[in-house]
């Protein structure tokens, strides 16, 4: 009895990716159905989510600059809410005093005319007044109190006394070009200033009514923290300019009288530093246009007199950092994939939880509605990741699973995944292995020769089937040894095959010639031999593509996302040519059957907008899933209308 795929596993892996490239819409031959409603769809963006900035007051509450939003959370960042800012600007830096009062410096205008904005906001980002506008494209600092506030704007430092939210520009001495600023309160601020090449930092007591120099330099002075009106912190440009590693950091206890010298071992260009009242300290680096590479961030247990660096081999660039208690607190960067995340740790620096975007992976394999699998990340494609409730929350189950699996395949907590690897004669091979923990742990369990690895599928505890490029396997004792099922090369570049098993013995088979005029197949192969079962008709206006994916539970229902190129009846002329060419467009639809392929409905044609990195999943006749840019879609309805996991 053939079971259904509630019960079976799912292949997953990097080359299932499923990447289109969709500019147009239509209908297939043969389906009868010419369209689908707009809401058949969430709303998707193009443009992948962007962020320079970050602000918490505690673990639970804090805010984040997301493209022309502030996102804001009370729960660590499990959930966000979003508030748009003013003229589509962009989050430079922000500053909150409680939930609901903060302040940023938000980027606007254009290339041309560009401006910066003091954007506040007193119900938690919902509405924005604008204090200040001032035109230019700089922006560097901005450090707010209770009592008052500083804010770096182009080159000139401009100060609030907190009461009326009207900001003036400040004098400072010598006419000096202010680089950073560190505040205490409205009154009492450190400020750096450079003339020329020189650099000094000043303390003003009054509101910068009065300024005391405290610290000279020739090197510039790039990061400053204040922590209490007589422990500071300065760290200085490097010695050899901005090459290299950073360069010394200075410390006084006693208010800037006096202060002692250290160094720090961190490469690339400076984001932050914290240093609380504790003896935890916190140094964050980015990336710089130079090519300098960043260190990502340096902890510290024992108040800078020895560092770690814990994002070096993560290969984090770093934003924005912030310490909000010893030990604890968020980090804002890119990945080593150039991914924007924010994570968190509470064990200063040990173990780490990304929080934003939401960890999704790249491809998924659910076995059930609740139940599924991920493999890959966009900064560690070996992770393996599982969850329990319908994609809206996944588990890393480990970083390293011992091989760089390009496909896996589950039944319960039981999984085979399959590897790329050479054998000590330098030729290919197929590594497999096992796993029975639901991807935490992993042995392998066996090899084959093969030249390309293309699928793995598990049916039950110990049923499998292995597909290399030509040969087809099967197992009987969970992967242990294999036997040939079957042999069949194809050629190259002039036809594609997707297969789609559902036993050991059955499987369904699309097949396409590429080329314009050619028509597709669709067989099922039922213990060796062949049953033809649909056509798709050649016309000379259509060309199928090899991303067709085939999905199918059992011996009846199935679906298919099927691609084309179509010429259409427009034309166009390229500039400087007469001759006139079709204009094409490609078509993408999820199609559905139930009588076994003899006919076909169409569920959906793809939106313009949507990329997708993986084929649908369906695990009963009603729920399937989808990973789409960085969310998870889902459908219940057999596939006619799709929504994203919460």
């Amino acid at each position: 009895m053939l079971k259904s795929k509630e019960h079976r596993a799912r292949w997953l892996g990097v080359g299932a990716a499923l990447s289109l490239a969709l500019v147009g819409c239509g209908t297939s031959q043969g389906i009868g159905v010419s369209h689908t409603p707009a809401s058949a769809f969430p709303p998707t963006t193009v443009n992948p989510p962007f962020s320079n900035s970050m602000d918490f007051l505690t673990m639970q509450n804090g805010f984040l600059g997301v493209n022309s939003s502030i996102l804001s959370t009370t729960n660590g960042g499990r959930s966000w809410n979003r508030h748009p800012l003013p003229n589509q600007e962009t989050a430079n830096v922000i500053d909150f005093l409680t939930p609901s009062l903060g302040w940023v410096l938000a980027q606007g205008g254009n290339g041309s005319h560009p401006t910066i904005s003091l954007l506040r906001t007193t119900d938690g980002g919902e509405h924005w007044t604008a204090e200040l506008v001032v035109h230019t494209g700089l922006s560097s600092s901005l450090t707010m109190t209770t009592s008052g506030g500083y804010a770096i704007i182009g080159q000139r430092l401009y100060h609030t006394t907190g009461t009326d939210g009207t900001w003036q520009p400040m004098a400072l001495p010598a006419s000096a070009i202010p680089s950073a600023v560190s505040a205490l309160s409205g009154q009492q601020a450190w400020v750096a200033t450079a003339v020329g090449s020189h650099c000094d930092v000043w303390s003003t007591p009054n509101g910068g009514r009065t300024f005391t120099k405290i610290f000279m330099s020739p090197d510039a002075v790039i990061g400053m923290d204040r922590s209490s009106a007589s422990t500071g912190h300065l760290l200085l440009s490097p010695p050899s300019g901005y090459e290299g590693p950073l360069g010394p950091l200075e410390t006084t206890t006693n208010g800037g009288r006096s202060w002692s010298r250290s160094s720090v071992p961190a490469n690339g260009f400076y984001a932050g530093m914290n240093f609380p009242p504790g003896p935890d300290a916190w140094i964050g680096t980015t990336n710089g246009a130079q090519g300098v590479m960043s260190t990502g961030l340096l902890v510290s247990a024992d108040r800078g007199a020895h560092w770690t660096a814990i994002g070096a081999h993560r290969g984090w660039s770093l934003h924005t950092i912030r310490m909000i208690a010893p030990g604890q607190g968020y980090v804002l960067g890119l990945s080593v994939s150039g991914t924007p995340f924010l994570a968190k740790t509470t064990n200063n620096g040990e173990n780490w939880t990304q929080v934003w975007p939401r960890i999704i992976p790249i491809h998924t394999d659910f076995v059930s509605p609740t139940r599924g699998y991920g493999l890959g990340l966009p900064d560690n494609a070996r992770a393996i990741l599982a969850t329990h409730d319908g994609g809206a929350h996944w588990t890393l189950q480990t970083s390293r699973p011992g091989a760089t699996f390009s496909q896996v395949s589950y039944w319960g907590n039981i999984g085979l995944a399959m590897a790329s690897a050479y054998n000590s004669k330098g030729q290919s091979i197929v590594d497999v292995y096992r796993t029975t923990t639901g991807g935490a742990r992993w042995h392998q369990v066996s090899a084959l020769p093969a030249s390309l690895s293309l699928g793995i599928d598990l049916f039950g505890r110990n049923q499998a089937i292995l597909t290399t490029f030509g040969h087809v396997y099967q197992s009987s004792n969970g992967g242990q040894t294999w036997s040939l099922l079957s042999s069949n090369r194809l050629s190259p570049g002039k036809s594609s095959t997707t297969r789609d098993f559902i036993s050991v013995h059955q499987y369904w088979v699309f097949s396409s010639t590429n080329g314009w005029g050619h028509g597709a197949h669709l067989s099922f192969v039922d213990h060796g031999i062949s049953h033809p079962v649909y056509n798709w008709p050649a016309s000379p206006r259509a060309l199928y593509l090899s991303g067709t994916t085939v999905d199918f539970l059992n011996r009846q229902v199935g679906w298919l996302i099927l691609q084309k190129l179509v010429r259409t009846h427009k034309t166009f002329t390229k500039p400087g040519s007469t001759r006139k060419l079709f204009v094409i467009k490609t078509v993408d639809q999820l199609i559905n059957t139930t009588n076994g392929g003899k006919t076909w409905t169409l569920d959906v044609t793809l939106p313009s907008s949507l990329a997708i990195s993986s084929t649908p999943h369906f695990v009963n006749n009603h729920v399937g899933f989808m990973a789409v840019y960085n969310q998870i879609l889902t459908t219940t309805d057999g596939g006619h209308v799709w929504t994203a996991v919460p």
